[in-house]
Protein backbone atom coordinates (compact mmCIF):
# COMPACT_ATOMS: atom_id res chain seq x y z
CA UNK A 1 0.00 0.00 0.00
CA UNK A 2 1.30 3.58 -0.90
CA UNK A 3 1.06 5.14 2.20
CA UNK A 4 3.26 8.68 1.56
CA UNK A 5 3.86 11.61 -0.98
CA UNK A 6 7.57 10.53 -0.83
CA UNK A 7 8.60 9.13 -3.95
CA UNK A 8 11.27 6.29 -4.55
CA UNK A 9 14.55 6.95 -5.92
CA UNK A 10 15.13 4.69 -9.02
CA UNK A 11 17.08 1.89 -6.64
CA UNK A 12 14.17 1.14 -4.38
CA UNK A 13 11.38 1.37 -6.65
CA UNK A 14 13.36 -1.15 -9.23
CA UNK A 15 14.37 -3.27 -6.42
CA UNK A 16 10.35 -2.77 -4.97
CA UNK A 17 9.13 -3.74 -8.14
CA UNK A 18 11.78 -6.75 -9.04
CA UNK A 19 11.46 -8.56 -5.51
CA UNK A 20 8.07 -7.45 -4.34
CA UNK A 21 4.80 -9.87 -4.24
CA UNK A 22 3.62 -8.18 -7.15
CA UNK A 23 0.63 -10.72 -7.46
CA UNK A 24 -0.74 -9.77 -4.12
CA UNK A 25 -1.92 -6.83 -5.31
CA UNK A 26 -3.85 -8.23 -8.68
CA UNK A 27 -5.42 -4.54 -9.87
CA UNK A 28 -1.64 -3.30 -9.60
CA UNK A 29 0.21 -6.38 -11.01
CA UNK A 30 -1.65 -6.76 -14.28
CA UNK A 31 -1.52 -2.44 -14.32
CA UNK A 32 1.93 -3.40 -14.59
CA UNK A 33 1.89 -5.95 -16.66
CA UNK A 34 -0.18 -4.37 -19.20
CA UNK A 35 1.87 -1.36 -19.24
CA UNK A 36 5.05 -3.60 -19.90
CA UNK A 37 3.13 -5.28 -22.93
CA UNK A 38 1.86 -2.24 -24.49
CA UNK A 39 3.85 0.89 -23.48
CA UNK A 40 5.19 2.60 -26.77
CA UNK A 41 3.36 -0.11 -28.66
CA UNK A 42 1.15 1.25 -32.16
CA UNK A 43 -0.31 -2.30 -32.55
CA UNK A 44 -0.98 -3.05 -28.70
CA UNK A 45 -2.07 -6.26 -27.93
CA UNK A 46 -5.39 -6.96 -26.50
CA UNK A 47 -5.57 -6.62 -22.60
CA UNK A 48 -8.60 -6.97 -21.89
CA UNK A 49 -8.57 -10.81 -23.18
CA UNK A 50 -5.71 -11.77 -21.06
CA UNK A 51 -5.34 -12.59 -17.71
CA UNK A 52 -2.25 -13.26 -15.31
CA UNK A 53 -0.23 -16.30 -15.62
CA UNK A 54 2.33 -17.64 -13.14
CA UNK A 55 4.79 -19.36 -15.49
CA UNK A 56 6.07 -21.65 -12.85
CA UNK A 57 2.55 -22.49 -11.65
CA UNK A 58 1.46 -21.67 -7.49
CA UNK A 59 0.89 -25.39 -7.41
CA UNK A 60 3.83 -27.65 -8.29
CA UNK A 61 3.22 -30.43 -5.33
CA UNK A 62 1.29 -32.91 -8.32
CA UNK A 63 3.75 -32.32 -11.27
CA UNK A 64 6.92 -34.19 -10.66
CA UNK A 65 8.59 -32.41 -13.72
CA UNK A 66 8.24 -28.96 -12.21
CA UNK A 67 10.13 -30.32 -9.13
CA UNK A 68 12.76 -32.17 -11.04
CA UNK A 69 13.19 -28.63 -12.94
CA UNK A 70 13.54 -26.91 -9.85
CA UNK A 71 15.85 -28.91 -7.85
CA UNK A 72 16.14 -30.17 -4.35
CA UNK A 73 15.42 -26.98 -2.83
CA UNK A 74 12.29 -26.55 -5.29
CA UNK A 75 10.19 -25.58 -2.47
CA UNK A 76 12.05 -22.53 -1.62
CA UNK A 77 12.11 -21.72 -5.03
CA UNK A 78 8.57 -22.14 -5.29
CA UNK A 79 7.93 -19.95 -1.72
CA UNK A 80 10.64 -17.34 -3.06
CA UNK A 81 10.00 -16.98 -7.00
CA UNK A 82 6.25 -17.46 -7.50
CA UNK A 83 4.82 -13.98 -7.42
CA UNK A 84 7.67 -12.11 -8.20
CA UNK A 85 7.86 -10.08 -11.49
CA UNK A 86 10.46 -12.50 -13.13
CA UNK A 87 7.47 -15.23 -12.81
CA UNK A 88 4.10 -13.68 -13.66
CA UNK A 89 3.22 -13.07 -17.36
CA UNK A 90 -0.16 -12.55 -19.79
CA UNK A 91 -1.70 -15.01 -21.70
CA UNK A 92 -5.32 -16.06 -22.61
CA UNK A 93 -4.78 -19.37 -22.20
CA UNK A 94 -4.88 -19.63 -18.91
CA UNK A 95 -6.95 -22.53 -18.24
CA UNK A 96 -5.13 -24.31 -20.78
CA UNK A 97 -1.57 -23.91 -19.50
CA UNK A 98 -2.70 -24.48 -15.91
CA UNK A 99 0.34 -26.27 -13.64
CA UNK A 100 1.34 -27.93 -16.92
CA UNK A 101 5.15 -29.13 -16.98
CA UNK A 102 7.35 -26.33 -18.46
CA UNK A 103 7.66 -28.00 -22.17
CA UNK A 104 4.00 -28.37 -22.16
CA UNK A 105 3.54 -24.72 -21.42
CA UNK A 106 5.48 -24.15 -24.47
CA UNK A 107 4.84 -26.49 -27.27
CA UNK A 108 0.74 -27.00 -26.71
CA UNK A 109 -1.97 -24.89 -29.33
CA UNK A 110 -2.16 -21.49 -27.78
CA UNK A 111 1.71 -22.10 -25.47
CA UNK A 112 4.34 -19.52 -24.75
CA UNK A 113 6.08 -20.98 -28.04
CA UNK A 114 2.80 -19.73 -30.35
CA UNK A 115 2.51 -16.89 -27.80
CA UNK A 116 1.87 -13.27 -29.82
CA UNK A 117 1.94 -11.70 -26.13
CA UNK A 118 5.13 -9.66 -26.05
CA UNK A 119 5.87 -10.43 -22.66
CA UNK A 120 6.32 -14.17 -23.25
CA UNK A 121 9.43 -13.49 -26.01
CA UNK A 122 12.01 -14.36 -23.17
CA UNK A 123 9.94 -17.06 -21.78
CA UNK A 124 9.55 -18.89 -25.53
CA UNK A 125 13.26 -18.84 -25.69
CA UNK A 126 14.26 -21.03 -22.48
CA UNK A 127 14.86 -24.27 -21.94
CA UNK A 128 13.99 -24.90 -18.71
CA UNK A 129 12.47 -22.13 -16.15
CA UNK A 130 14.17 -22.10 -12.63
CA UNK A 131 15.28 -19.66 -10.29
CA UNK A 132 17.84 -18.31 -12.81
CA UNK A 133 15.71 -17.53 -15.57
CA UNK A 134 12.89 -16.06 -12.97
CA UNK A 135 15.94 -13.95 -11.81
CA UNK A 136 16.77 -12.52 -15.35
CA UNK A 137 13.97 -11.57 -16.56
CA UNK A 138 12.92 -9.83 -12.97
CA UNK A 139 15.88 -8.01 -13.65
CA UNK A 140 14.98 -7.35 -17.38
CA UNK A 141 11.69 -6.43 -16.69
CA UNK A 142 12.40 -3.81 -13.47
CA UNK A 143 15.50 -2.27 -15.71
CA UNK A 144 12.87 -1.86 -18.30
CA UNK A 145 10.34 -0.20 -15.81
CA UNK A 146 12.65 2.57 -15.14
CA UNK A 147 11.83 4.07 -19.03
CA UNK A 148 8.18 3.62 -18.35
CA UNK A 149 7.63 5.25 -14.76
CA UNK A 150 10.61 7.27 -15.02
CA UNK A 151 11.23 9.65 -11.41
CA UNK A 152 9.83 12.74 -11.95
CA UNK A 153 12.03 14.14 -9.62
CA UNK A 154 8.95 16.25 -8.00
CA UNK A 155 9.09 17.48 -4.56
CA UNK A 156 7.32 14.95 -2.19
CA UNK A 157 6.12 17.62 0.37
CA UNK A 158 5.29 20.14 -2.31
CA UNK A 159 2.95 17.71 -4.35
CA UNK A 160 1.57 16.44 -0.56
CA UNK A 161 0.70 20.26 -0.21
CA UNK A 162 -0.76 20.60 -3.24
CA UNK A 163 -3.14 17.77 -3.07
CA UNK A 164 -4.31 19.13 0.29
CA UNK A 165 -4.67 22.50 -0.87
CA UNK A 166 -6.79 20.75 -3.93
CA UNK A 167 -8.97 19.07 -1.66
CA UNK A 168 -9.57 21.80 0.64
CA UNK A 169 -10.85 23.80 -2.04
CA UNK A 170 -13.54 20.82 -2.50
CA UNK A 171 -14.44 20.88 0.90
CA UNK A 172 -15.82 24.45 1.14
CA UNK A 173 -18.73 23.65 -0.86
CA UNK A 174 -19.19 20.39 1.13
CA UNK A 175 -22.24 19.76 1.67
CA UNK A 176 -24.58 16.33 1.70
CA UNK A 177 -28.24 17.47 2.36
CA UNK A 178 -29.09 16.10 -1.30
CA UNK A 179 -28.23 12.76 -0.49
CA UNK A 180 -30.98 10.75 0.78
CA UNK A 181 -30.72 8.85 3.68
CA UNK A 182 -33.39 8.30 7.41
CA UNK A 183 -33.14 10.89 10.02
CA UNK A 184 -31.45 7.83 12.07
CA UNK A 185 -28.19 7.31 9.82
CA UNK A 186 -28.23 11.14 9.00
CA UNK A 187 -27.21 11.40 12.82
CA UNK A 188 -24.69 8.81 12.75
CA UNK A 189 -22.90 10.34 10.01
CA UNK A 190 -22.94 13.59 11.33
CA UNK A 191 -21.33 11.62 14.71
CA UNK A 192 -18.75 9.70 12.22
CA UNK A 193 -17.54 12.98 10.74
CA UNK A 194 -17.52 14.69 14.29
CA UNK A 195 -15.24 11.78 15.32
CA UNK A 196 -13.00 11.57 12.35
CA UNK A 197 -12.36 15.57 13.23
CA UNK A 198 -10.48 14.18 16.05
CA UNK A 199 -8.49 11.67 14.59
CA UNK A 200 -6.75 14.27 12.73
CA UNK A 201 -5.88 16.60 10.45
CA UNK A 202 -8.89 15.06 8.14
CA UNK A 203 -10.46 16.64 4.95
CA UNK A 204 -13.96 15.60 4.23
CA UNK A 205 -15.10 16.02 0.37
CA UNK A 206 -18.82 14.87 -1.16
CA UNK A 207 -18.23 12.23 -4.16
CA UNK A 208 -21.47 11.45 -5.38
CA UNK A 209 -23.54 9.67 -3.08
CA UNK A 210 -20.83 9.52 0.17
CA UNK A 211 -18.71 11.29 1.85
CA UNK A 212 -14.67 10.89 1.38
CA UNK A 213 -11.94 11.67 3.87
CA UNK A 214 -8.46 12.29 2.63
CA UNK A 215 -5.13 13.22 4.96
CA UNK A 216 -4.56 13.42 1.84
CA UNK A 217 -3.93 9.73 1.01
CA UNK A 218 -7.60 8.14 0.85
CA UNK A 219 -8.45 7.57 4.82
CA UNK A 220 -12.18 6.69 4.34
CA UNK A 221 -15.80 6.68 2.78
CA UNK A 222 -18.89 6.84 4.01
CA UNK A 223 -21.73 5.55 2.96
CA UNK A 224 -25.21 5.98 3.98
CA UNK A 225 -27.38 2.77 3.39
CA UNK A 226 -31.17 2.36 4.08
CA UNK A 227 -30.33 1.11 7.45
CA UNK A 228 -26.31 1.79 8.22
CA UNK A 229 -23.48 4.15 7.56
CA UNK A 230 -20.91 1.96 5.72
CA UNK A 231 -17.60 2.70 5.99
CA UNK A 232 -14.76 1.79 3.06
CA UNK A 233 -11.24 1.77 4.10
CA UNK A 234 -8.06 1.62 2.37
CA UNK A 235 -6.63 -1.58 4.26
CA UNK A 236 -6.32 -5.22 3.16
CA UNK A 237 -9.01 -7.37 5.06
CA UNK A 238 -5.56 -9.41 6.27
CA UNK A 239 -4.84 -6.16 7.82
CA UNK A 240 -7.81 -5.31 10.23
CA UNK A 241 -7.10 -5.72 13.50
CA UNK A 242 -10.40 -7.48 15.01
CA UNK A 243 -10.97 -8.49 18.35
CA UNK A 244 -13.32 -11.07 19.13
CA UNK A 245 -14.39 -9.44 22.61
CA UNK A 246 -14.35 -5.86 20.69
CA UNK A 247 -16.12 -6.33 17.46
CA UNK A 248 -19.75 -7.69 17.17
CA UNK A 249 -19.58 -8.01 13.51
CA UNK A 250 -16.47 -8.87 11.03
CA UNK A 251 -14.75 -6.15 8.83
CA UNK A 252 -15.80 -7.44 5.11
CA UNK A 253 -14.01 -7.69 1.88
CA UNK A 254 -16.86 -6.89 -0.70
CA UNK A 255 -16.29 -6.72 -4.18
CA UNK A 256 -19.96 -4.89 -5.26
CA UNK A 257 -20.16 -1.76 -2.77
CA UNK A 258 -23.61 0.02 -4.29
CA UNK A 259 -22.83 4.45 -4.37
CA UNK A 260 -19.01 3.76 -3.83
CA UNK A 261 -16.42 6.29 -5.26
CA UNK A 262 -12.85 4.28 -4.07
CA UNK A 263 -13.74 1.25 -6.19
CA UNK A 264 -9.71 0.37 -5.54
CA UNK A 265 -10.69 -1.02 -1.86
CA UNK A 266 -12.94 -3.61 -0.40
CA UNK A 267 -12.72 -3.73 2.94
CA UNK A 268 -15.94 -2.24 4.59
CA UNK A 269 -17.58 -2.04 8.36
CA UNK A 270 -21.13 -1.52 8.15
CA UNK A 271 -22.35 0.35 11.50
CA UNK A 272 -25.78 0.34 12.97
CA UNK A 273 -25.92 2.53 16.15
CA UNK A 274 -23.60 5.32 18.18
CA UNK A 275 -21.90 2.37 19.87
CA UNK A 276 -20.57 0.28 16.71
CA UNK A 277 -19.15 3.38 15.46
CA UNK A 278 -17.19 3.88 18.26
CA UNK A 279 -15.47 0.61 18.10
CA UNK A 280 -15.39 0.80 14.08
CA UNK A 281 -12.83 4.25 15.11
CA UNK A 282 -10.66 1.60 16.16
CA UNK A 283 -10.04 0.91 12.39
CA UNK A 284 -10.12 4.23 11.25
CA UNK A 285 -7.59 5.12 13.76
CA UNK A 286 -5.67 1.72 12.39
CA UNK A 287 -5.69 2.93 8.41
CA UNK A 288 -5.16 6.56 9.65
CA UNK A 289 -2.29 5.52 11.28
CA UNK A 290 -1.01 3.64 7.88
CA UNK A 291 -1.60 6.24 5.49
CA UNK A 292 -0.03 9.00 7.25
CA UNK A 293 3.41 7.09 8.35
CA UNK A 294 5.99 8.49 6.91
CA UNK A 295 7.68 6.49 3.93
Amino acid sequence: MQRSYRFPDDGPFQRELRDGDLYGKPKLCRHILARMENDHQREPSPINDLTIEHIMPQGTKDVPAWREMLGDQWQEVLDTWVHRLGNLTLTAYNSELSARPFADKKTLAGGFGQSAVRLNAFVREQEVWTESEMRERGEMLAARALSIWPHHGADGELVRQARLKALRDEAVSMDYSHMKMSAEIRKLLDSAETAIDGIGNVVRVVRRKSVCCYVPEFLLEMIPMSSHLRLVLPLDIDEVEVRDDLFPWDARNVKFVPNRYHKDHDTIVDVRSEEQLRLALSIVRQAYEQVSEPA
